[in-house]
């Protein structure tokens, strides 16, 4: 089993965050026809539930395209494919900070914030949406996803605001995995030189790693930006 530790004001961007195509079945043909998967990475701020799955369908504020701005469209759960209103929000990336982008739609009833990235040739997943110091308090997840797939489900859309397709809705399943290798606990944690609850933290977990041995794999991770 893997647990993913968190250093204070430094979250983990973690691998296993999937997130894939539910409606409609074109939509999941054209962003990938075998597994209807889209590429995308966690930001490392915000309340992952992990070991958890959420369906919902996809809104887009045209007026709050950025999402810098209040919502003033009603987001709920209409149209999501099961009986938990799941809404996710689809946002462009830019013009504000990645913290207030969630925030406002977390505000907004979102419970998942969708990022496009606005650069056609990046991989955007190996790009990190950042805490800006202020996203302690945000209670949702954030994904980003690159900008061919975003202008792809930004034209299902607009089809179904147009009336070309309304049943079923656009929407996306995101499943935030733990995965299972082997017998062992797998510890990643990250932390900064200016941390100092997770540098004593290290000091006081070594006497538990040496006791518990061979039954799990610790790995501390540096982080630093430039």
């Amino acid at each position: 089993m893997r647990i993913c530790v968190v250093a204070l004001c430094l979250l983990l961007a973690c691998c296993y965050t999937r997130l894939v195509v539910y409606n409609p079945r074109d939509m999941r043909n054209e962003i990938n026809s075998t597994t209807g998967e889209i590429k995308s990475s966690l930001a490392n701020f915000g309340l992952v539930q992990y070991g958890h799955s959420v369906v919902g369908r996809v809104w887009y504020d045209d007026e709050n395209a950025d999402g810098c701005g209040e919502y003033t469209i009603s987001i709920d759960g209409s149209g999501d494919p099961d009986a938990v209103p799941s809404p996710m929000v689809l946002v462009n990336r830019g013009n504000c900070s990645f913290v207030q982008k969630v925030r406002n739609v977390e505000h907004a009833g979102g419970r998942v914030a969708i990022v496009i990235d606005d650069r056609i040739e990046e991989d955007v997943e190996n790009v990190v949406m950042v805490d800006d110091g202020s996203g302690n308090g945000i209670r949702i997840p954030a994904v980003m996803i690159g900008k061919k797939d975003g202008n792809i489900i930004l034209k299902y859309l607009k089809e179904e605001k147009t009336g070309k397709h309304t049943n079923p809705y656009v929407s996306l399943v995101a499943i935030f995995d733990i995965t299972h290798p082997d017998n062992r606990v797998e510890w990643d944690f990250w932390y900064t030189s200016s941390n100092d609850r997770a540098i004593n933290f290290l000091k006081g977990y070594k006497e538990f790693h040496l006791k518990l041995g061979k039954n799990t794999l610790f790995t501390p991770h540096f982080k630093f930006w430039n």
